[in-house]
């Protein structure tokens, strides 16, 4: 049956079965995937989104009953109160796995909007029915105060019993901002165990990427192959540190993603090689020295190619923020010179940083990269992942606890191919 949902002040026609849930509706029809689905029956919060500005969990929610309503989920959050909540989640790094966090935040900016300043017992009771199976309730309560206080401060300094408009000093919004603020020709840096080798996918075409640690693409993107698992402990932040520490990238340039299939480049060295795997905090010490090597390799691998292309001396080339630059002024991003730094050979020893030149390894104000997309729902957990033809397959719960199958038929289920 055709229904019109609208969505984050969209409207979305949809044709499906009146009685599906609001959250399959939204995740696999409209293709948002920032609600989550965390137990079936509304006990878990992750799929929290709002119905006509109220709190309501979309796993219970029916699709027919959708319909004229007006709805928003974690990707449609807006205004002072939402920003700031988002902001806050990120500064304090609030997520550790993340997976609940959209839940949290819709509750969180529910509660600020209706009291402006809660007390503990306030926070502890709106978000009850909230779980975090990675126990971060003390930070998302720490991040609920802070987001008050920040709130609290901006009414002040915009109202009109602002006490330093009566002095006759006027704040600007301008000036005073409390708020959110196809990698190919590229380059591929790949090591074996124990050391370094240059991979004949380095010189591919359409490298593979199981043979690869760092991958820079003509797009500018840095692409950081994960030996490791990340639940949430950090591993993919602190590998990417490791290679920006090296390489001079930028941030905002990195992605980092699972590799797997190839004990020789991706075991614990932790655990002696012979296999990958994560765990009994080998993370860090296991892979400290290898992704560094693979960073500093592909800025050595960069700064040649432009000495080449500039006809200046290597030792005179500065690479930063994801630049390459000469005193003469001419400078480059990483993506305009990773084709032709591909076709160099692989440096086979290469100076790293010494401990008092670091600048991201060891920096104690610097926060995780993923926090913020999991905090805005970005984030791409395994359940989102979508392929051709892909259905999604949940366990039917009974509407109570103790609730017994009366009866199935399986005929449907049994024939599909």
């Amino acid at each position: 049956m055709a229904y019109t949902l609208k969505i984050n002040g969209e409207s979305k026609s949809l044709d499906v079965d009146g009685d599906m849930p609001l959250l399959w509706a939204i995740r696999d029809i409209v293709g948002m995937t920032g609600t989550k689905f965390g137990c079936g029956v509304a006990q878990s919060g992750a799929c929290t989104i709002y119905v006509d500005g109220s709190p309501t969990r979309s796993c219970q929610f029916r699709v027919e009953d959708a319909d004229g309503v007006e709805i928003t989920t974690n990707e449609g959050l807006s205004g002072k109160v939402a920003s700031t909540v988002q902001k806050v989640c990120t500064e304090m790094d609030v997520p550790q796995c993340g997976y609940c966090q959209s839940g949290q935040v819709m509750a969180a900016v529910a509660l600020l909007t209706e009291n402006k300043k809660p007390t503990d017992s306030d926070i502890d009771d709106t978000l009850a029915g909230n779980l975090c199976r990675c126990a971060t309730y003390h930070r998302i309560r720490a991040g609920i105060h802070e987001a008050a206080r920040q709130l609290e401060a901006y009414d002040m300094l915009f109202s009109q019993n602002n006490p330093l408009k009566a002095g006759g000093i006027q704040a600007d919004r301008r000036q005073f901002l409390v708020g959110s603020a196809a990698a190919t020709g590229g380059l591929l840096i790949g090591f074996g165990s124990p050391g370094p080798v240059a991979d004949a996918a380095t010189k591919a075409a359409t490298p593979n990427p199981f043979h690869a640690y760092v991958q820079i693409g003509s797009d500018n993107k840095v692409t950081i192959f994960s030996s490791l698992m990340d639940r949430g402990q950090g591993a993919y932040h602190g590998l990417a540190t490791l290679v920006i520490e090296e390489l001079g990238a930028d941030w905002s340039q990195i992605h980092v993603t699972g590799a797997a299939g190839n004990a020789k480049l991706y075991g614990n060295l932790m655990w002696g090689g012979a296999a990958q795997g994560t765990g009994g905090s080998t993370s860090t010490a296991g892979s400290f020295d290898r992704y560094r090597i693979a960073g500093a390799a592909a800025r050595e691998m960069l700064v040649q190619s432009a000495a080449k292309s500039w006809g200046v001396p290597a030792e005179d080339i500065k690479v930063a923020k994801g630049k390459i630059s000469h005193a003469s002024g001419k400078s480059a991003s990483f993506g305009e010179l990773a084709s032709a730094a591909a076709k160099l050979p692989v440096p086979q020893n290469v100076a790293l940083k010494k401990p008092e030149e670091w600048t991201e390894i060891g920096d104690t104000k610097r926060r995780r990269f993923d926090t913020a997309p999991k905090t805005n729902g970005t984030h791409t957990f395994t359940i989102d992942v979508k392929l051709p033809g892909m259905l999604t397959t949940v366990v039917a719960h009974g509407p109570t606890f103790g609730a017994k199958v009366k009866s199935f038929d399986a005929a449907e289920v049994i024939s599909l191919e």
